[in-house]
């Protein structure tokens, strides 16, 4: 199994986001919606390799306008190096197990390595502990 660890940051208001985590280029991102007293609930989750955050953000504008609450953004950066290959499947198996209202791939299977994502910091709606769920038909 391979581990990763994530360290959060956030949550910004995604207005201020782009300034706070300007410098930031390989790393995870949500992007959360919250109503009144409801839970965060999470909106989008994406990845960012060899771009910044910002030019990211950018390409999601739409959803912060959209939404009708407050939209935040949550910025996660790994504790060891990572390739571009293992940060995707971090990304893939985020959308797999919380199925993002506005992810449109990768919500039905989950395909990438044995993975286990431990997040430590202000992770909001993320669980310290992720892992992909095997469907094991002895279970049954």
């Amino acid at each position: 199994m391979d581990i990763v660890e994530l360290n959060w940051r956030g949550a910004y208001l995604y207005k201020r986001a782009r300034e706070v985590l300007a410098g930031e280029n390989v790393g995870i991102y949500l992007i959360t919606g919250k109503r009144g007293s409801m839970l965060e609930t999470i909106l989008l989750i994406g990845q960012a390799y060899d771009q910044y955050l910002y030019q990211r953000l950018a390409d999601h504008k739409m959803v912060a306008e959209v939404y009708s609450g407050q939209c935040y953004v949550r910025f996660g950066t790994f504790v060891s190096r990572i390739s571009r290959q293992r940060l995707k499947d971090v990304e893939r198996l985020l959308v797999f197990v919380y199925q993002p209202r506005l992810n449109t791939i990768g919500k039905d299977l989950y395909k990438g390595r044995d993975l286990q994502i431990i997040s430590r910091g202000q992770c909001g709606p993320i669980n310290s502990i992720v892992r992909p769920v095997i469907y094991n038909p002895m279970n049954d």
